[in-house]
């Protein structure tokens, strides 16, 4: 006998929802990470997403980077990413969340983004050689009808990835 509890399972289960294509909008918080060499720290996010897009700027108390990455949509959710014009990473979405991996220089990078109707929370990690490296941040997303004219923060360096100390997304400290 069917209860009503595993009719509306069939029925939402047969109709996954997938975003095909990242949000437009600019997000503006603060992150924390820490590594498995007991550093940790906090630090300042904003990030533009525009058109599969999704350009960074990070601000720590004595250094700033950015870095930018696309996401090509290929059906149901799932999308390559792509830095500096190559392919590094895959990932998919969900209805309201997308998560991904990518190497870039024999560093392992992984994060989850979840929307949420005025917010973003981020949640990912890296791996160089032995060293983990953990981070959250919580955004909120700037108004949509007066988004800032240029970055909420100063023009910064693109990040130089060749630097281990100052990986892409999980921020490490710098000495």
């Amino acid at each position: 006998m069917f209860s009503l509890v595993s009719i509306v399972l069939m029925f939402s289960l047969g109709s996954l929802a997938y975003m095909e294509s990242l949000p437009d909008g600019c997000y503006l918080g603060e992150g924390n990470w820490s590594n498995t060499d007991n550093f940790s720290s906090y630090y300042q996010t904003y990030i533009k997403f525009q058109t599969n897009e999704m350009h960074t700027d990070y601000v720590w108390s004595d250094a700033q980077s950015s870095v930018n990455i696309s996401f090509l949509f290929n059906g149901q959710g799932w999308f390559d990413v792509v830095f500096g014009g190559n392919v590094v990473g895959a990932g998919f979405c969900m209805q309201y969340q997308c998560s991904y991996d990518m190497d870039i220089n024999g560093i392992h990078y992984g994060e989850t983004l979840s929307f949420y109707t005025n917010s973003l929370h981020k949640l990912g990690h890296k791996r160089v050689g032995t060293r983990l490296s953990r981070w959250e941040e919580i955004l909120v997303k700037l108004n949509d009808n007066n988004p800032p004219s240029t970055d909420p923060f100063p023009p910064l360096n693109p990040i130089n990835l060749d630097v281990a100390s100052q990986g892409a997304f999980g921020p490490l400290p710098v000495n």
